[in-house]
């Protein structure tokens, strides 16, 4: 994972915003950065919450 996490980074500047969607499925998480890495876009768990989520989130409403 950190090698991952390393290339990532090394990528685009930035590390993979993890914020525990995933937590159970660490091998999801990993996919994902792949998949990110390939696609030419950081990985952001954020980005994949809805907007109620957020707001949540954002207010520590919800946690993952």
């Amino acid at each position: 994972m950190e090698e991952l996490e390393k290339e990532h980074f090394d990528k685009f500047g930035v590390y993979p915003n993890i914020i525990g969607l995933f937590w159970n499925d660490q091998e999801a998480v990993m996919d994902g950065i792949e998949d990110a890495i390939e696609d030419g876009k950081p990985y952001d768990e954020y980005l994949m919450l809805d907007d109620e989520q957020k707001q949540l989130f954002d207010n520590g409403r919800i946690l993952f």
